[in-house]
């Protein structure tokens, strides 16, 4: 396991502030789809089947985000949706984090 920093959102409606912990505790690269898979541990939560995307936008510039792990459903006028079924907020600095202790792990 990689140590993690922590990273802290405010509740704008009542001014509370939440720290979120995020400990990667596996990974693994799927080169082909620029994505990298992990499990985690978001405050003592064991969460499976997250992932880091890696994209290029329409101005060329790289970039990377969080998937969630989702399962399809139906909105309230019946068509297919996917939803996630874990979220939590991911600011700049988490993400940062997050994909340095995927390389950690993998680079063991």
């Amino acid at each position: 396991m990689v140590q993690s920093k922590q990273n802290a959102t405010v509740n704008t409606a009542t001014q509370e502030k939440t720290v979120y912990t995020v400990k990667v505790k596996t990974a693994f690269h799927l080169p082909e789809k620029r994505r990298y898979v992990f499990n985690a541990s978001v405050n003592g939560v064991h969460i499976e089947g997250l992932a880091v995307q890696e994209y290029t936008n329409k101005d060329g510039v790289d970039g990377s985000m969080i998937c969630y792990p989702s399962r399809k459903g139906k909105d309230k006028e019946g068509n297919e949706k996917w939803y996630n079924t874990v979220w939590f907020p991911v600011s700049r600095e988490m993400l940062d984090d997050i994909e340095r202790q995927i390389g950690e792990l993998l680079d063991k």
